[in-house]
Parts: C-alpha cells; structure tokens; sequence
C-alpha cells in the first residue's frame, strides 16, 4: 500500500515522498538520510522512536487514535518497528511514547527506545546503533518502559 508521506517545516519548507512503501529497512534507511540532509539545511530535530516487538499491521493505523501525527512514519525493521517523527526534540518523543503505549494497550512486553538528531546521533548508522544498546538498556530497567541515556 502506496503512502503520500508529506512534512512540513517552521520555515514553510514542505517535501512530499509520494508511493512510497513505507515498511521496509532499506525504506527507513533511504527516508531518515534524505531528512538528516534537509534537516541540516534547515537546523531542527529528528527524532526515532523504536518499538520492540513490531508494531502489529492493524495498529499501525493509530493516527485515528491520535497517536501519530500525519507527518510520522512507521517502519518494519523487522525485529523492531521505528517512528520517524521530522521538528520533534527527544522531550517531545518521549512524550509521543506515552500516547504510543496508550494506543497500543500498554504491553508489558513492549519496550520503547528513544533516538533523536543531533542530540544523540547525526548518521543512520550511529542512529541504529543508539537504538539497538538502548533497547538492550531497557531490558535491565524493567519491561514496558523507555530509556534514553544521553537526556540533552
């Protein structure tokens, strides 16, 4: 299924990835390099949240929860799922998991991990490799929870 996926910036500035599959890891790779490059024009934050396990197929229709914001993407990394979330700090990621773990039903057994640009990260490799020793992190802390350890 084909998604137009558009976002929009403070600066008025709006790109659109028009049939796009968005569920694939070579997806989520090619999407967050062109919005780190944009980003860095145009100075803001990106934020990823990672779930674990996968967000099931029918839930990914949370944006009629209000869960997600029209401009979030969900990707199937395939152990994990990732939120890809353009203008959002970590503080505001955080605040996104709390309306994912109430549209999701607040799993004990899902765990959340938060990665934002350039707060902890300013490349896709050193984005995933963040997200994988922070979902490692959260296992220790307790389940259901969410962890960042860089809190700037």
């Amino acid at each position: 299924m084909g998604l137009t996926f558009r976002v929009e910036f403070d600066t008025g500035t709006s790109f659109a990835l028009a049939d796009l599959q968005m569920n694939g890891y070579e997806d989520f790779i090619r999407f967050v390099r062109y919005l780190l490059q944009v980003t860095a024009r145009q100075p803001s934050f990106v934020s990823m949240v990672f779930v674990v396990p996968t967000i099931e197929p029918r839930l990914r229709i949370a944006t009629a929860g209000g869960a997600l914001r029209g401009s979030d993407a969900i990707f199937d990394l395939g152990e994990c799922s990732a939120i890809v979330m353009g203008h959002t700090s970590g503080v505001d990621a955080f605040r996104a998991v709390e309306r994912y773990k109430t549209c999701l039903g607040g799993s004990v057994f899902r765990r959340y991990a938060v990665v934002s640009y350039p707060t902890d990260a300013i490349t896709v490799e050193e984005i995933l490799e963040v997200a994988q020793q922070r979902l490692g992190d959260v296992r220790p802390a307790g389940r259901g929870m969410a962890v960042a350890v860089n809190s700037g």
